[in-house]
């Protein structure tokens, strides 16, 4: 839940230096809360962003994860 804060209150849209954004971290780890809220936010996030190398999007890994509920806040939100 601390990271979950961190993330949320700091700027969703920063990518770390493999082009990863709070929604692959989400993703990755199954957080929903994380997830919800980085979509919730009325900031541009591009749900598309790919990761280098991989070019894994936040739905990919969400889906290679396994984690169903990260998959339906994504399509819910999705562009």
């Amino acid at each position: 839940e601390a990271a979950s804060y961190l993330w949320i209150s700091s700027n969703v849209a920063q990518m770390a230096k493999d082009n990863s954004t709070v929604l692959h971290y989400a993703a990755k780890h199954g957080n929903n809360t994380l997830a919800r809220a980085a979509c919730e936010r009325k900031i541009h996030i591009n749900i598309n962003q790919t990761t280098k190398p991989g070019n894994y999007t936040a739905l990919h890994l969400a889906t290679m994860y396994r984690q169903d509920h990260i998959v339906n806040i994504l399509l819910e939100h999705g562009e």
